[in-house]
């Protein structure tokens, strides 16, 4: 079976029981459609989780982090989780993410396919952050966009933000909506930890 593996490359933290995470909601739909799917975060601690609901099951992963910001972080013990978990295809998020740079890097080096979704439209407004950004897109960002089989755009500003660091064809990729929490879908189900399962309402 394919094993995709989403990877949320920011080093910053969501509490998927409390925010709407696209990653999730994506691993979601992939797994209804019979994919062996992982979700790999960042947290304030290691653990690992089984997401199940009714049909389909996705693991997450959540690993420790350290970083200067967001875009400029490491995750903790990410090379030997996916040696263990054994993807045959990553998708990572951002080019702008030294961690996105980092894992398809590796995935190419191990020939391993790797796809980009880009969210970000728009260069930030502060100045000096202004500079680091455009720097840290020219050497790593383009590794980036080099690396991937395919990428991924949120929306056409997304791809306009993409085409000025390479001339790639890209595919509009809309955000989704979790609406799992909303909805009575998975009442039965549960969220594995270890032995225990926490029931959802």
């Amino acid at each position: 079976m394919e094993h995709i593996v989403i990877f949320r490359t920011s080093g910053s933290y969501i509490d998927y029981s409390r925010y709407n995470c696209q990653e999730l909601g994506l691993a979601k739909a992939l797994a209804k459609r019979g994919y062996r799917v992982s979700l790999i975060m960042g947290g304030p601690k290691r653990e690992h989780i089984v997401y199940s609901c009714n049909d389909y099951e996705v693991d997450i992963y959540y690993l420790t982090y350290r970083g200067v910001h967001q875009s400029l972080c490491l995750f903790h013990g990410w090379q030997k989780l996916l040696d263990e978990i054994k993807p045959t295809l990553v998708q990572v998020h951002e080019f702008g993410m030294f961690m996105s740079f980092l894992v398809t890097r590796r995935a190419r080096r191990q020939g391993i396919k790797s796809v980009l979704v880009q969210g970000n439209y728009d260069t930030t407004r502060k100045p000096i952050l202004k500079q680091y950004e455009q720097v840290f897109n020219t050497l790593f960002g383009q590794s980036v966009l080099r690396n991937v089989a395919a990428i991924g755009c949120k929306t056409k500003a997304a791809a306009g933000y993409v085409d000025r660091y390479c001339n790639r064809a890209t595919s509009l990729t809309p955000i989704g909506l979790d609406v799992t929490g909303l909805s009575t879908a998975c009442i039965g189900g549960g969220i594995k930890l270890g032995s225990q399962t926490v029931m959802m309402s």
